[in-house]
C-alpha cells in the first residue's frame, strides 16, 4: 500500500496516526480492483478504494485519531468586527477603526466562530454563546446543547447536534430556518438568506432564498465539504472536483476543470480551492484582490472574506491578501 497522505483529508476529516502493519496487510491490496491506494475516513470509520471505490469497513481501534492540524485561530469579520478566536479558546477584538473591544473578554473555552450582523460562538462543552442584535429572534440560542458545529446569516443562526440533527432561529422569510426534519447531517453552512447541510451520504440539502439557484443542489452526490456566500453555494467531492451553483455573474462558479482539491472557500465574488499539492485555485472578481494568490504554496487551510483572503501554510505561517489584518493578527498571537 502506498503512504496514506493525511493532507488528503484537510477538507471533512481528522488526521491520523501512521497506519498499523496489522492495517497495511490488511488493506495492502483491493480486493475488487487490485488497487493499493486506500483513504480513510474517521465519521463512518471505512477505507475507500481509490480506484474503483469500493469501500471497507474498519473497526474503530484500528486507526488512531489524532488533532486536525491547521489554523492555529480562527479569523471572524462580523458586524464590523475583527474577531481573533486564539487556540486557547479566548478571544480579541478589534472594529474597523483598530479600536480594541472588550464585549468578548469574557467568553472561553470557544472552539469555533460564526456571524455576520451578529456573532456567535461554539463553546468546548456543546452550548453555544452569542453576541448582536436580536431583531428577529437570532440570538436566542441559550437553550441549545450538544451542539458540535455551527453557521450564521445575516439574520439567522444554525447549529448542529451530536445526533445529526440541526436547529435553527431568526429570519424565516425564505424558510431558511425550516430545518427541525433534518437529519444525519455532518456540516452545516449558512449565508445571508439561505442554509445548507451535507448529509453522512454525501449528499447535500439546502433551503431559503434561491434567487439565481443558489439552493439547487438536489442532484449533488458524493460531497465531503461544502462553502456558500451570499449569492451561490459550493461542494467537494471525494474525489477532489468541486461544483457549484448560483449567480456566476463574475465567474466564481466556474469550478468544473478544478481537479486535486481538498479543502473548499467561498466568498460574495469569488470561490477558492486548496489543491493536495498545497497551490491555491480561485475563480470570480478581484476588485480587492482576495484571489491574488499565485505566490502561495504549501497552504494548510484558507478562510475568505469579499475583501481579502486569509491562508495559513503547513508550517504555521500565516498569509493574507490584506497586510494590515495579517500584522494584527500576528500581534495579537505573540
Amino acid at each position: 500500500m502506498s503512504h496514506y497522505d493525511p493532507s488528503m483529508d484537510y477538507g471533512r476529516y481528522p488526521t491520523f496516526a501512521p497506519l498499523s502493519e496489522e492495517l497495511l496487510e490488511q488493506f495492502a491490496r483491493c480486493d475488487s480492483c487490485g488497487g493499493v491506494d486506500f483513504r480513510f475516513r474517521l465519521p463512518d470509520w471505512t477505507a475507500v478504494c481509490k480506484r474503483c471505490g469500493k469501500v471497507l469497513q474498519l473497526s474503530p481501534p484500528t486507526i488512531l485519531q489524532q488533532e486536525r492540524p491547521g489554523l492555529p485561530f480562527q479569523f471572524l469579520i462580523s458586524g464590523g468586527k475583527d474577531i481573533l478566536l486564539r487556540s486557547d479558546g479566548t478571544l480579541k477584538a478589534v472594529d474597523w477603526q483598530n479600536h480594541d473591544l472588550c464585549i468578548f473578554d469574557s467568553w472561553s473555552n470557544v472552539i469555533a466562530l460564526a456571524g455576520n450582523q451578529h456573532t456567535v460562538g461554539l463553546c468546548q462543552d456543546g452550548t453555544v454563546k452569542v453576541h448582536g442584535t436580536d431583531t428577529y429572534g437570532q440570538c436566542r440560542v441559550q437553550d441549545w446543547s450538544n451542539m458540535t458545529a455551527i453557521a450564521a446569516g445575516y439574520h439567522h443562526t444554525v447549529g448542529l447536534r451530536d445526533n445529526g440533527t440541526v436547529a435553527a432561529v431568526g429570519a424565516n422569510h425564505f424558510g431558511q430556518c425550516n430545518v427541525t426534519d433534518w437529519n444525519g447531517i455532518t456540516a452545516i453552512a449558512a449565508a445571508f438568506t439561505h442554509t445548507v447541510g451535507l448529509s453522512s451520504d454525501g449528499t447535500v440539502k439546502a433551503l431559503g432564498d434561491n434567487r439565481d439557484g443558489r439552493c439547487d443542489v438536489s442532484g449533488w452526490s458524493d460531497i465531503s465539504a461544502i462553502a456558500v456566500s451570499g449569492s451561490h453555494t459550493v461542494g467537494l467531492r471525494r474525489d477532489g472536483t468541486v461544483c457549484a451553483t448560483g449567480d456566476n455573474s463574475v465567474g466564481k462558479c466556474n469550478v468544473k476543470d478544478w481537479r486535486g482539491i481538498i479543502a473548499i472557500a467561498a466568498a460574495n465574488h469569488h470561490t477558492l480551492g486548496i489543491c493536495a499539492d498545497g497551490t491555491v485555485r480561485a475563480v470570480g472578481a478581484n476588485k480587492y484582490g482576495p484571489i491574488n494568490l499565485d505566490a502561495w504554496k504549501d497552504v494548510a487551510t484558507i478562510s475568505t472574506h469579499w475583501q481579502y483572503t486569509l491562508g495559513i501554510r503547513t508550517d504555521g505561517t500565516i498569509l493574507c491578501t490584506d497586510l494590515n489584518r495579517k500584522k494584527w493578527i500576528e500581534r495579537s498571537l505573540a
